[in-house]
């Protein structure tokens, strides 16, 4: 019978480390969950004003409402998903990054791109990076011109789901 020491369980720095990278994951999850909810936005707001000139969304104006967020989940869902697409493709092991790996890499790199890019576009569109009109700023530049908070909340919004998938990737290596 082999006997443990009661003291040595409970001071685990193992359960303790991964208790702590689960709670880093778990908050960080949660900020980049409100950031991607928030980002909804842009998205159901395009699809619903492009729709909305249907003769059937016209007579029934929640219905459009109802279409353009569901539309927009499912087509922020998808951006986000090429954005993340080459991170995920990075756990392949040293030794299964062939030739078609490496293929399939610059194919996730490509869509990655214009995932950022359409998501760049929609966040500009809705949250402008500038509280004036550009031209008024080209010619007379200012500090307080510029929409500080727009251009965080976009900047978050970019790339907060590739600094969770980076995060997660770290906490598992060290857990």
């Amino acid at each position: 019978m082999v006997t443990t020491n009661k003291s040595e369980q409970h001071n685990d720095p193992k359960k303790v480390d991964t208790l702590i990278g689960w709670l880093i994951l778990i908050g960080f999850g949660g900020v980049v969950f409100v950031a991607l909810c928030q980002n909804i936005a842009p998205y159901s707001t395009v699809i619903t004003n492009a729709i909305s000139g249907f003769w059937l969304f016209r007579w029934v104006g929640i219905l459009a409402k109802i279409t353009g967020l569901i539309f927009g989940i499912l087509t922020l869902a998808a951006v986000q998903a090429a954005e993340v697409w080459p991170l995920l493709l990075l756990d392949t092991p040293a030794e299964e990054q062939t030739e078609e790996w490496n293929q399939k890499m610059r194919v996730a790199c490509t869509v990655a791109c214009g995932g950022y890019a359409i998501d760049a576009t929609a966040c500009a569109r809705f949250w402008p990076a500038l509280n004036v009109d550009f031209a008024v700023f080209r010619f007379a530049p200012t500090w307080g011109a510029v929409a500080w908070g727009n251009i965080a909340i976009a900047g978050f919004t970019l790339f907060g789901l590739a600094a969770y998938v980076f995060l997660w990737r770290y906490i598992r290596k060290v857990m």
